[in-house]
């Protein structure tokens, strides 16, 4: 039996499951029915009888079943679970917002990795022999081990992985327990380990690695605590880092409800914006989170690309400004963490908001002494967070330039000047096209290219795919750019 318990005046020792609901569309109505009618239903704004006094653990989906005595095995009486935790009728907006605090402040966050749904088995028999087995030599004769899945393939693999909320929930819990169908892995900040296994030591905070192409048993590239060791420190610098690393995580993952874009990383938003305003970092009232950029460092943050052009008809523009990352269709992949030095003769001006003044406490242009001081950095961060998501227009100064800067500049096909040099590496050939300036646009993946008579060539990338709806545009204002319009193309310069 279970029961439903207000928060304790006093701290106390509790989990938090992380995990991935399903989706609606792969699933009998029935069994997505149950799981959404696990959540607790309110009467008069408060939770039902029936979840304040013991109920049966068996009338919740198997994954929260399983979660229970994982946490009661290991001595833990309490567990939060967003859909029994949240009543119905909740904020949701001032819920997502404490997004950090939920999972700050638990004792251990349990990931529940092999499954895909709500309605799968945590607790299962390990089928090892599925799993791929390794030779080794015992007293001169060969046996076959199980080979360990590396934590990283165990992160950034499983559905659990392809779910946006789950992104936060990960990166904002300073303990980590990743449950898998064979084995348990651990996540701290000062270590790392499998089952079986013996501990590894994450990359330092003063590292910045790259992802590896492949990944190894052992070879763990950064802790998933890395972002909130970051928080504690006052290196400004990795911490906006560690953000666009957050951002090219988080855009190819999915979202049931794509107007919860912002929502979803909330919690994160709020997290960095408290540890600048704790360690007296540069802030800026409440304009300092714009769309999912940051204004101190707004030009670094404004030079993301996609990987390739996507097609537009899945765009968030009404979610989000098309500066912004966030406007990009879901599932789509993105560089945002790239080498780069910001142009001194960009600036950024003002931010125009179209909402009023958020009601939470702190949200207003107020002094901080002004406040209370015990929740000054929990009201601001929450106002911060919130009226940013309603940014839509920046005002920015800048050197601009036509990307296509000769009139009487040639188009000529993409497939006519790029060569194959080998090695996965391709290059361009203009030996045909002596003294010419020219542009070219590849159709597939959205690269575009400029080269001036005298000078060398431009590839830039363009976020959509040319056709768009129908093949035209309907209006100027469409978020592509139609074939025939590569000569209205205008830069500004942000860094280099």
């Amino acid at each position: 039996m279970v029961q439903l318990v207000p928060g304790p005046h006093t701290p106390v020792d509790y989990a938090v499951l992380s995990y991935s609901w399903g989706d609606p569309s792969t699933m009998p109505p029935a069994e997505w029915a149950r799981i959404k009618g696990a959540g607790t239903k309110t009467l008069n704004g408060q939770p039902v009888p029936e979840r304040l006094n013991p109920f049966c653990m068996r009338s919740l989906p198997e994954t929260m079943q399983d979660a229970i005595t994982i946490t009661a095995s290991l001595g833990f009486p309490y567990i939060w679970i967003d859909n029994v935790c949240i009543p119905k009728g909740t904020d949701w907006d001032k819920e997502a917002g404490m997004m950090h605090e939920v999972y700050g402040n638990a004792a251990f966050t349990l990931i529940a990795s092999s499954s895909t749904k709500a309605t799968d088995r945590l607790l299962r028999d390990r089928l090892a022999w599925r799993d791929r087995g390794q030779a080794g030599p015992l007293r001169e004769q060969w046996w076959l081990y199980d080979a360990e899945m590396p934590l990283e393939r165990v992160r950034f693999e499983p559905p659990v992985a392809k779910r946006g909320w789950t992104l936060q929930e990960e990166r904002l819990s300073p303990r980590v327990v990743y449950w898998t169908a064979q084995r348990w892995y651990w996540s701290c900040a000062e270590c790392q380990v499998a089952e079986g296994g013996e501990p590894v030591k994450p990359v330092p905070q003063s590292q910045d690695p790259e992802p590896a192409p492949d990944c190894v048993s052992g070879s763990l590239r950064r802790s998933p605590q890395r972002f909130l060791s970051l928080c504690h420190t006052s290196d400004e610098d990795h911490l906006h880092s560690e953000w666009l690393d957050i951002v090219e995580a988080y855009t190819p993952r999915d979202l049931v409800a794509p107007q919860d874009r912002f929502l979803a990383i909330a919690g994160l938003a709020v997290r960095f914006y408290n540890a600048k305003a704790a360690h007296g970092g540069s802030v800026a009232g409440t304009e300092e989170y714009l769309a999912g950029l940051w204004r101190d460092d707004f030009a670094r943050h404004l030079a993301w690309s996609v990987t390739a052009a996507v097609d537009s008809r899945h765009n968030l523009q009404h979610v989000a400004p098309s500066w912004s990352w966030a406007s990009l269709p879901l599932r789509v992949q993105v560089r945002a963490k790239v080498p780069f030095t910001p142009a001194k003769h960009f600036e950024f001006i003002a931010v125009e908001h179209a909402e009023p003044l958020s009601t939470v406490p702190g949200a207003g242009l107020s002094d901080p002494k002004d406040e209370d001081p015990a929740l000054t950095y929990l009201n601001r961060g929450r106002a911060v967070e919130e009226r940013g998501r309603a940014a839509k227009v920046v005002e920015v100064q800048g050197r601009f330039r036509r990307f296509i800067s000769d009139d009487a500049a040639r188009e000529v096909s993409w497939e006519s000047i790029e060569r194959n040099r080998g090695g996965g590496r391709t290059g361009f050939d203009f030996s045909a096209l002596p003294g010419q300036s020219i542009y070219a646009r590849n159709l597939w993946d959205g690269r575009i290219l400029s080269r001036d008579a005298h000078c060398g060539e431009v590839v830039g990338q363009l976020d959509y795919l040319a056709s768009g709806v129908g093949g035209k545009a309907k209006s100027r204002f469409a978020p592509y750019i139609p074939e025939g319009a590569e000569k209205e193309i205008v830069c500004l310069e942000i860094g280099s």
